[in-house]
């Protein structure tokens, strides 16, 4: 499987998991996963395509009302109308990692899950994050490893490491704090390849910590009905 089927197989996982943890509407459909996390968080609602090409037909949105619409997620970035983002897909082979930073930790009981998810709130500047995580993760093969303004998921599937919700807020930027806490989550994991999407800022970070570019993704961002 490529870089892109392998990083939507982890993502549709992980938003299994967590809509199964958090009770949100979800369904599958022919190459799609979608899950409405703004029924229960003040976040947006999404849709990963599994397969190149796939016409997802979600229907967990419908009649919703929330404070966003919803991503469709397409990780073979395939052109789509409407507004757009295209964030690079970036994959990084096992190897070393830099030694922990004393100012990070590693999200291990319901107490630091609840300041990890706090830390999800500052560090990515969306208040609407505080209720995506629950403290039934902490049973599963998912991390969260967060400074006081800083933080990082990644979740093991089996096949790879996905790198997720990354986020440093303004004043603590240029510390070296993202690339902390992207280590600590992936260093608290199996060795495996892990794999991320990452924006145009984000992406030199990433790259220090051994991530090369291997192709590009589509958000489409989209209304919902």
């Amino acid at each position: 499987m490529d870089s892109a089927g392998l990083h939507a197989a982890n993502l549709a996982a992980l938003q299994l998991l967590l809509a199964r943890a958090g009770g949100w509407p979800h369904e599958q459909g022919d190459g799609w996963v979608a899950a409405d996390a703004a029924a229960a968080t003040r976040f947006f609602s999404f849709t990963v395509l599994t397969r190149d090409g796939a016409e997802p037909t979600p229907t967990v949105y419908e009649g919703r009302r929330g404070p966003a619409g919803w991503v469709e997620m397409d990780l073979w970035g395939r052109p789509a109308p409407g507004e757009t983002r295209h964030p690079v897909l970036m994959r990084r082979e096992p190897g070393p990692l830099p030694p922990p930073d004393p100012r990070v930790t590693v999200a291990r009981t319901s107490e630091q899950l609840a300041a990890a998810e706090q830390a999800l709130a500052v560090g990515l500047e969306a208040p609407g994050l505080q209720g995506v995580l629950g403290a039934r993760l902490l049973d599963h093969p998912l991390v969260c490893a967060y400074a006081s303004m800083a933080c990082a998921v990644a979740f093991d599937d089996g096949t790879t490491v996905g790198v997720y919700l990354v986020g440093t807020a303004e004043p603590a930027r240029g510390q070296g704090l993202g690339s902390a806490v992207t280590a600590a989550a992936m260093a608290a994991l199996p060795e495996r390849p892990a794999l991320l999407t990452a924006t145009v800022q984000g992406r030199p970070v990433y790259e220090r910590l051994g991530f090369r570019v291997v192709g590009r993704a589509t958000m489409r961002l989209r209304e919902r009905s």
